[in-house]
């Protein structure tokens, strides 16, 4: 992806057309599927260790648990399947999400990296959703 002639940002894409890897200066995500599913990911940044994510999702945007750095944290859901609270294994709260009517966060809380309705994030993309929905949401490019 280009800006003002600079490359701000490179992206792969797989055979069904989810983001893969996307690299931003010294960033570097890599997302792992099943079907649609994001099921991991690899977070590095030039001369630091690499996070790896790895998640349970038994359906698209259904993220039962997420491991992250050897740490496992659950997701909390309301009746719309709507991520309200990730608890850590002792049952502290780590992340809270209140939403508006359509879904847009209004209100929340993180200690954990952790974006929207179940889907994994990283502070430089918004989500795995943001790659499996790019095609009905082309003016997001910049995600």
């Amino acid at each position: 992806m280009e800006k003002d002639t600079s490359t701000v940002g490179l992206y792969t894409y797989n055979a069904l057309g989810n983001r893969v890897k996307k690299v931003a200066g010294t960033i570097t995500e890599e997302l792992y599927f099943d079907g649609a599913d994001c099921v991991g990911e690899l977070y590095s940044v030039t001369g630091e260790s690499p996070v790896t994510v790895n998640y349970v999702t038994p359906s698209l945007d259904e993220n039962i648990t997420m491991t992250r750095e050897s740490s496992d944290y659950y997701y909390t859901q309301d009746g719309l399947g709507s991520v309200r609270e990730t608890i850590d294994d002792s049952q502290a709260t780590q992340n809270t999400y209140d939403y508006e009517a359509f879904g847009s966060a209004y209100n929340w809380s993180e200690n954990v990296v952790n974006r929207y309705t179940g889907n994994p994030g990283t502070p430089i993309t918004a989500t795995c959703q943001a790659s499996f929905f790019k095609e009905q949401n082309p003016k997001d490019a910049y995600l």
